[in-house]
């Protein structure tokens, strides 16, 4: 993780806009706020979530409040309320913004639901464990499109 951080502390250095998705938000939230931004979770969040976010975030710009999103993970993202653009009922803090054009989120909002269970379906095959999945909400790849487009045209500037 190491050279991962000295990347991200370039680009921010550089104004480059960052999207950090589920391990990279955790990578973000280290480097912007320390190491204890990082913790486990009381239980692994596997499947399909609902995920709230701010009215306000140029990030989730027509988007439904709430949609649903693929979630893989052990960990979890803590971060100063200020920043937060987005939780699930489960945990506060499911997304965040830092000014300079950095935004992450804990979710997988390329992966649809079937995707989502050829993840898990993977863990349970490489790390030999019983993983707990719930694929019940409903997630839709229009959502990541969404996500991205947001992201591309607030926040990254190309000239010809």
């Amino acid at each position: 993780m190491k050279k991962e951080r000295e990347f991200i502390k370039k680009w921010m250095d550089r104004g480059v806009p960052i999207l950090g998705i589920c391990f990279g938000v955790q990578l973000l939230a280290r480097h912007i706020f320390g190491m204890q931004a990082v913790a486990a979770l009381p239980f692994p969040i596997n499947g399909s979530v609902l995920v709230e976010h701010e009215k306000d975030s140029p990030l989730f710009k027509g988007l439904p409040n709430p949609f649903g999103a693929v979630s893989t993970h052990y960990e979890g993202v803590v971060v100063p309320k200020k920043h937060i653009i987005a939780k699930m009922p489960d945990w506060p803090c499911y997304g965040f913004s830092y000014p300079g054009n950095v935004y992450g989120i804990q979710f997988h909002p390329e992966l649809n639901g079937n995707m989502g269970r050829l993840l898990v379906s993977l863990q349970r095959h490489l790390y030999d464990r019983n993983v707990y999945q719930d694929f019940s909400v409903k997630t839709s790849a229009k959502y990541a499109n969404k996500i991205v487009e947001n992201f591309i045209k607030n926040h990254c500037f190309f000239t010809h």
